[in-house]
């Protein structure tokens, strides 16, 4: 779900300078010269499903921001709670029709399938550990996919549904909300245009704080069984690695890393410090970052 934006360009025949440029940035616009719109094509907008993101969420309640600013979805059926009533209410509360507020995300899948208007498109943004079989049946009855980050929580289950995406022939959209910030565009832009020279080192740093406490309320993310096999790389470092890959239009060829405690008394808060070499430019990507899991680092 992705608000129109628009690419931060050096003006015709201006030269380029050592100089860092000043570019501008206008107003975006809703259409491009020459792009068919998804409204113009099909004659409506796409009829989006979610699923998760429901009361206490922090991502759900953006992504159906997005959405709506976007443009281009109805909102049309909802599971947005692991609780099967608080589900269907929260559904309706968001303005969805009471019989397309799910109790379950197999249930939306399974009774969406079935309709002569039925969705187009499902976004994802369960917990981490929900993401693969929640894509995997959204996929094998049909739709496009909207997943939130990280794709999975290990790379075997990752790879195999990239595998089922390739074979279902469906859009699969993983979002990293960064990359819509004009300031992050307007970084890759002078990286492509040559306005900063050669990139020969890139430094990387995501911080929280919020897990320094003693008293930090429980939740999924405290859950090594539900986050993955470290939350800083899985959950936090893809925003950490997109951005540098998206901005330099580079990418990961190896990695070296070393973990230690940040903070003495908290036995799972710790950091992690990475190298990552990228092919061709010889470029060291490096970073500091906070990191939770239930490791049993010393």
């Amino acid at each position: 779900m992705c608000v129109a934006t628009q690419s931060f360009e050096r003006p015709p025949g201006e030269a380029l300078t050592p100089e860092f440029k000043t570019f501008t940035c206008p107003s975006p616009p809703i259409f491009k010269e020459g792009q068919i719109m998804v409204i113009e094509k099909i004659g409506r907008r796409l009829r989006l499903a979610v699923v998760g993101g429901g009361p206490g969420s922090v991502i759900g309640e953006v992504h159906r921001v997005a959405a709506r600013l976007d443009g281009h979805y109805d909102i049309v059926a909802a599971a947005l709670s692991s609780n099967p009533e608080r589900s269907r209410r929260a559904g309706i509360a968001i303005g969805v029709a009471e019989e397309r507020a799910y109790p379950s995300a197999q249930a939306l899948i399974e009774s969406e399938a079935k309709r002569a208007e039925r969705a187009d498109v499902i976004a994802v943004m369960t917990p981490n550990d929900s993401h693969y079989e929640i894509c995997s049946l959204a996929l094998d009855a049909g739709f496009h996919v909207i997943c939130d980050k990280p794709l999975t929580t290990d790379i075997s289950s990752a790879v195999d549904l990239a595998r089922k995406v390739k074979e279902a022939a469906a859009e699969f959209c993983l979002t990293h909300c960064y990359t819509g910030y004009p300031m992050v565009r307007q970084a890759r832009a002078m990286v492509r245009s040559g306005a900063i020279g050669t990139i020969r080192q890139l430094h990387l740093q995501y911080v929280q704080g919020y897990l320094a406490s003693e008293d930090v309320p429980p939740g999924w993310r405290l859950d090594p069984a539900r986050i993955g096999g470290s939350m800083i790389l899985i959950d936090i470092g893809t925003h950490a690695h997109h951005l540098g890959a998206y901005v330099t239009g580079l990418d990961l060829e190896s990695l070296c890393a070393d973990v230690g405690h940040v903070v003495p008394f908290v036995k799972w808060t710790t950091t992690r410090r990475s190298c990552f070499a990228i092919p061709m430019a010889h470029v060291a990507l490096c970073g500091s970052r906070t990191r939770q899991a239930a490791l049993n680092t010393g």
